[in-house]
């Protein structure tokens, strides 16, 4: 039986965008069909990405059987990625796409100013592939156990938290938070199971970066204005200070299992930088 053989001209790198109001890499779609359909569709609205694909707004691929494009593939630039591994060839076969962050760490420091520590997820990688903990919940501890055994990568000591900086709480897309409920409250409606009230205050971090953090309602899954006119839909927050949630961890059942502690900046509310969308 012999084998079919095949020339490659050029390696290329694609990732998946979701295709939604912030997607502007038209051009780059690797599917030429699929890119037909999506220039076509952004041209009826004048070309305005931030109008033509918003949720209401479905591009078709066939829509009497309803396929629809809900995500493509485009090309990147090769600088843009970081391998992971490589193959017995050596080549390298997975990769990060630099930019995106895995969570941000809250911390106060020693003269009780809060500081926040945006970690990138291939910081988060470095951080695992190295055995040092992705999130650094006790600076000192960390740092006496990197320099007792002699870790010297530079690189990922410079990107750590002081090591008299006090954690507090940290951010991870998806993770639950609640948000004006008050910590008794909370205690009281949760030993009640009073999942009605604990569910109008409960949000999703939907994205974070340094100074800016956004939080959906966890009921609230497309950009229209939500069902149930009590409910804020999303809440944007722009200054440490403003940080007035308290985190929460669900289980598979949907019910809280652990409340994270209430620091004493949560007590002190400044909502001057919280904005309600």
């Amino acid at each position: 039986m012999g084998y079919d053989t095949f020339s490659v001209y050029e390696y290329a790198n694609v990732v998946r965008y979701k295709l939604d109001a912030k997607f502007e890499k038209v051009d780059s779609i690797v599917d030429e069909g699929v890119k037909a359909k999506v220039k076509a569709h952004l041209a009826t609205y004048d070309n305005n990405p931030k109008v033509a694909f918003k949720s209401e707004h479905v591009v078709w691929i066939n829509q009497e059987k309803g396929i629809a494009v809900r995500s493509v593939r485009c090309f990147t630039k090769r600088d843009e990625l970081k391998p992971l591994r490589k193959n017995d060839q050596g080549k390298p076969i997975d990769f990060v796409k630099l930019g995106n962050n895995h969570h941000v760490s809250i911390y106060r420091d020693k003269s009780g100013r809060l500081r926040d520590d945006t970690v990138t997820f291939w910081d988060a990688v470095k951080r695992k592939q190295k055995r040092v903990p992705v999130i650094i919940t006790n600076p000192r501890e960390t740092w006496d156990e990197l320099l007792d055994s002699g870790f010297d990568d530079q690189e990922i000591l410079n990107d750590l938290p002081l090591s008299d900086w006090e954690y507090i709480t940290s951010m991870q897309q998806n993770e639950m938070f609640i948000f004006g409920l008050p910590d008794e409250e909370l205690q009281s409606a949760i030993h009640e199971n009073d999942f009605g009230l604990i569910s109008k205050h409960l949000y999703r971090v939907q994205s974070v970066s340094k100074n800016d953090f956004s939080f959906r309602h966890h009921l609230e899954t497309k950009d229209d204005k939500a069902a149930d006119k009590e409910l804020k839909k999303s809440i944007r927050i722009t200054s440490l200070k403003a940080m007035t949630g308290i985190k929460v961890k669900i289980n598979n059942l949907g019910r809280i299992v652990k409340v994270g502690e209430l620091p004493v900046v949560y007590q002190k509310r400044d909502v001057s930088s919280l904005s309600v969308i």
